[in-house]
């Protein structure tokens, strides 16, 4: 059945004289486009229902949905709706989206993410490329849909400015174009489109970012709010504010400031800090995680601060070379910290990562920890403050062809275990530096290889207090307050400094 519409089209004004919400499906079939039947449609759209859905359309838009030839041009029908050829909209059907890995060839759609109101209807954002793949410059657009009920038909269109979607007490939605102080103490829906800052208030609010890539404010208000930038985030101030927040970055967060508030939050985002420039991230108190896939590249400074809580910071990469800073201070609480890659320098580039992760019980997991290539370097320290720790790690301080590495751990107070495979080792001239102090407490070292090198001309020297040599020293250190502490090795270079005794050996 072909709907009429339950959502009214008494539009409003949008950038450059085009509307806001640009066109719209209602339900009907995308060929209706360019038809007598969608401007029918539209001419019933037009006239605004006291007891449905509502949204304010400028005219163009009216012409656009109706097919008019004048202002839509002429139209061809894809498998992915209806494509105006000098516009290049899309007319999705009701539900009509795919998601597909970028970059979106033409004909495409990626669905950015969805927003459940309080009477269960699900709006989605979804990003499209129109036209075909012989066009050089395909247009890109952002589709909106909202599903139907039993008293709603399900909607599409697209939106070209600031848009806010917000539900009454009677579950009706109310689509207009979003300006400062539009939004609600309710669960509001905002689309940001270009420059303007956009704030949520309160409530729990679901913000879409799908501005081109230049510094804005963006604000949750308190509640739980789930922000979602469509690209990268390039030096954007955003405030999450209190509550249980989500922020959802497709690209990179490239500089600026982020504050998450209190609550159990947590950020996602494919790069942390990989162009030159600072990135502050504050996720406040509460059972925080941070994910990405590059944490810190690049020439980058990256701080991040998850606060009090048992908190995740995730990554494949955390100091990628490129003369790198980051750091990471988890606060107290049962933390993890976990990646691949854990201060990598190469190719002459430096790089260096300080990790505090407060008190409590801590794990830090990472295959390799201040790793140097060539004639790149790298210094890791680590902290894990009181508590009964945990590092596993296969290679801690590896230096290969020329590099120099030096990681400095402290485990604090606690019965901490440290396991790793090899703890300090060079290859090919490279330069390795592991100084490890256990604290009080119980602790433990497991270690296939300390101190080991394939370099034979290098010499090994070892000082009280720092450990110095081309081949590959490791450096474990206990407290003047004792402890049972027990260091295991297969076999390589160890220098270890008690409260009673220094002992070198081979």
């Amino acid at each position: 059945m072909t709907s009429t519409t339950s959502l009214s089209l008494s539009m409003f004004a949008g950038h450059g004289g085009m509307s806001s919400v640009e066109s719209i499906a209602s339900g009907a079939d995308p060929k209706s486009a360019a038809t007598g039947t969608g401007s029918q449609a539209a001419e019933k759209a037009a006239q605004t229902s006291a007891q449905g859905d509502t949204a304010e359309f400028s005219d163009t838009a009216k012409q656009l949905a109706a097919g008019n030839s004048a202002a839509a041009g002429a139209t061809t029908v894809s498998e992915y709706g209806t494509v105006s050829a000098d516009q290049g909209l899309v007319y999705l059907k009701p539900g009509q989206s795919a998601i597909v890995e970028k970059p979106l060839k033409p004909g495409s759609t990626e669905l950015l993410g969805t927003a459940t109101t309080k009477s269960g209807r699900q709006v989605s954002v979804s990003q499209f490329v129109a036209g075909s793949e012989e066009q050089q410059s395909p247009q890109v657009g952002y589709m909106v849909s909202i599903s139907g009920d039993a008293n709603h038909e399900a909607q599409s269109f697209q939106v070209t400015g600031d848009s806010i979607i917000n539900e009454d007490k009677n579950g009706e939605l109310h689509i207009s174009a979003y300006t400062a102080g539009k939004e609600t103490d309710g669960n509001d829906i905002i689309i940001g489109t270009g420059y303007a800052s956009l704030n949520g208030g309160k409530g729990d609010d679901t913000i879409f970012d799908v501005s081109p890539n230049t510094p804005k404010n963006i604000s949750g208000g308190d509640g739980n709010d789930t922000i979602i930038v469509a690209a990268n985030s390039v030096g954007d101030t955003i405030d999450a504010g209190n509550g249980d927040d989500k922020l959802i970055v497709k690209d990179g967060i490239l500089g600026g400031e982020i504050k998450m508030g209190d609550g159990n939050d947590s950020i996602q985002a494919r790069n942390i800090g990989t162009i030159s420039g600072q990135t502050t991230i504050d996720t406040g108190n509460g059972n925080d995680s941070v994910s990405a896939d590059f944490i810190g590249a690049n020439g980058s400074q990256v701080n991040i601060k998850t606060g009090e809580g048992n908190d995740k910071v995730h990554a494949a990469y955390i100091g990628l070379g490129g003369d790198d800073q980051v750091n990471i201070d988890t606060g107290d609480g049962n933390d993890l910290v976990e990646a691949s890659w854990i201060g990598l320098g190469f190719g002459g580039s430096a790089s260096q990562v300080n990790i505090n992760t407060g008190k409590g019980d801590d794990t830090v997991k990472s295959s390799w920890i201040g790793t140097s290539l060539g004639s790149g370097s790298t210094q890791v320290n680590l902290d894990t403050g009181e508590g009964n720790d945990t590092i596993n790690s296969s290679w801690i301080g590896t230096s290969i062809e020329g590099g120099s590495s030096q990681v400095n751990i402290k485990t604090g107070d606690g019965n901490d275990t440290i396991n790793s495979s090899w703890i300090g080792s060079s290859f090919f001239h490279g330069q390795s530096q592991v100084n490890i102090d256990t604290g009080k407490g119980d602790d433990k070292i497991n270690a296939s290889y300390i101190g080991f090198s394939l370099d034979e001309s290098a010499q090994s020297r070892g000082m009280l207090s720092v450990v110095q040599s081309a081949s590959g020293d490791a450096f474990v250190g206990g407290t003047s307050s004792g402890g049972d502490d027990l260091i295991y090795a297969r076999s390589g270079r160890l220098h270890v400094w008690t409260a009673n005794k220094t002992n070198n050996g081979k």
